[in-house]
């Protein structure tokens, strides 16, 4: 999978600096620090600068395990009582 970290300090490294590589980016130096330093996650705008956010999106979702059991909620299962009740009436 490709790490949008790695490729973000390789940006920053072509760039010379992260100030210069912001700019580019067009978001703030201290969001880029953030990112780069762990305390905030990699967003859209940067994915999409990078050229990863739909690859990333599907690597993660691919990553993810399937989901055995069906969404049941209250609520869906209201909506479908009240469906039956109009079609029977």
């Amino acid at each position: 999978m490709i790490d949008p970290l790695e490729e973000l300090s390789k940006q920053v490294e072509k760039d010379g600096s992260q100030l210069a590589l912001a700019k580019r980016m067009g978001i703030s130096p201290a969001y880029l620090s953030d990112v780069l330093n762990g305390r905030c996650n990699v967003g859209e705008k940067v994915l999409m600068f990078l050229g990863l956010k739909v690859t990333y999106e599907r690597e993660r979702a691919a990553s993810l395990p399937p989901m055995d059991v069906p969404h049941d909620s209250r609520r869906a299962r209201a909506r479908r009582d009240r469906a039956r009740n109009r079609a029977s009436a």
